[in-house]
């Protein structure tokens, strides 16, 4: 599978659910919503923030959008067409618990784990 992506630091936006600590720096992606191409193993998105530049009006015909990724096997095809959203969730979660500081019990554990996630996702944790 072959994916796309750029790598930049980023201050979370207001209202984006980002969870932001001054000096990280994190990876942009290309906003969802991401979908399936009009080819049966890419999926695509309608923005081609983050992605390489190209201009080529048949490309985006034949895909059907700015690629993401192409080569997907269909069993993995939501999972990665569901990223971004996934991605904003475990961030809205982490920054609820920030503001409320209300990290108890097992939570800590759940939350170490959307740590972790989110840290990956963005470029910064193990990969």
């Amino acid at each position: 599978m072959r994916v796309y992506s750029g790598t930049g630091t980023r201050e979370g936006a207001a209202g984006d659910g980002g969870v932001k600590h001054k000096g990280e720096r994190s990876m942009t992606h290309t906003p969802g919503p991401w979908r399936e191409g009009k080819t049966a193993d890419a999926i695509v998105a309608d923005s081609p923030e983050g992605l390489p530049p190209y201009s080529y009006p048949e490309v985006l015909e034949h895909y059907g959008g700015y690629v993401v990724a192409e080569s997907v096997a269909p069993c993995n095809k939501p999972l990665i067409m569901a990223a971004p959203d996934l991605l904003e969730a475990c961030k809205a979660v982490l920054q609820y618990v920030d503001d409320h500081d209300s990290v108890v019990g097992a939570w800590g554990e759940i939350y170490e784990m959307l740590q972790k996630a989110v840290a990956k996702a963005e470029g910064r944790g193990e990969k």
